[in-house]
């Protein structure tokens, strides 16, 4: 499979992709591309590239990602959602580990600096966008889409002092607006 069959499965659940992004700062492979609502300030991003690399799991499992976030934000805020999963994919790369669910990142002090969120949580990206997203494969292989949420530090310390399910179901049955980097 080629980043451009993953292109057409993304855009054939979402619509026309608006624009792509390379960050030429890092030596990656994957591209980062996103479909933006100007009017509503909202932007959706996922990795291209990274369901190429086969990536290790727990107990000598394997699988292929591809990574994906939305949020609610300014023209900065955009930018840097773009640069983070750049950033957030070439981490991956470095060792080869697939993210597990549940779990947290850090990101660096300069994305969304005005906001409150310092961190990112993995987790099936099945929960929040639509089935189909996947039906993608590889070689035979399926590609899992993680959704990757920028999280406070608030909803971090529920992380580590309740655990993800917890979080999770938090997740569900609040009414706060997840993709608003603001909250």
């Amino acid at each position: 499979m080629s980043k451009r069959e993953t292109i057409e499965h993304f855009e054939s659940i979402f619509g026309k992709i608006s624009g792509g992004h390379i960050d030429e700062s890092i030596d990656s492979f994957v591209d980062v591309v996103f479909i933006e609502d100007k009017d509503s300030q909202v932007l959706l991003c996922a990795t291209n590239g990274l369901s190429e690399h086969i990536l290790r799991l727990p107990e000598n499992k394997t699988v292929r990602i591809e990574l994906i976030a939305q949020i609610k934000g300014n023209a900065s805020d955009r930018k840097h959602l773009r640069k983070m999963l750049a950033y957030l994919a070439n981490s991956i790369l470095k060792d080869h580990l697939a993210p597990l669910r549940g779990e947290v990142a850090s990101l660096p002090k300069e994305y969304f600096e005005k906001s409150k969120i310092r961190n990112v949580y993995f987790t099936d990206a099945q929960s929040v966008y639509p089935a189909q997203l996947g039906n993608l494969k590889l070689n035979g292989e399926s590609v899992v889409y993680v959704w990757v949420l920028p999280i406070t530090e608030t909803e971090l310390e529920m992380i580590k002092n309740k655990g993800w399910t917890v979080f999770e179901d938090y997740l569900e049955i609040s009414q706060i607006d997840l993709f608003n980097l603001y909250r």
